[in-house]
């Protein structure tokens, strides 16, 4: 099987898996030999996940304002050519919310 086999960055599989494990993956990652599985955000995040993501690492976003910064992930993340590393994200959600603040919304 391939290294990213258990990971998982598209919207659909990241809420799937948050919800019911088992939906995508009918055995676990540590059955085969594998890490534990890894939900990662990128290019085809969702706000669901990004949202969660985002209560993971203590940030606070208004929901509102998800959708905004989650074009802004995408476009990282296609630039980058890759998954965004949690130390990216919080870079991203300040730069965000500075911008925010310097156009008063």
């Amino acid at each position: 099987m391939g290294s990213a086999v258990f990971r998982h960055e598209s919207g659909i599989h990241c809420t799937g898996l948050m919800a019911h494990q088992r939906a995508y993956e009918p055995f676990a990652a540590e059955e085969v030999g594998h890490a534990p599985t890894e939900l990662v955000v990128g290019h085809h995040s969702g706000t669901g996940f990004l949202g969660h993501k985002l209560e993971q690492l203590n940030l606070s976003l208004p929901g509102e304002a998800l959708s905004a910064l989650l074009e802004e992930v995408r476009h990282f993340a296609v630039f980058r050519k890759g998954a965004v590393t949690d130390e990216e994200l919080r870079a991203l959600v300040a730069d965000f919310k500075m911008s925010r603040e310097l156009s008063g919304l």
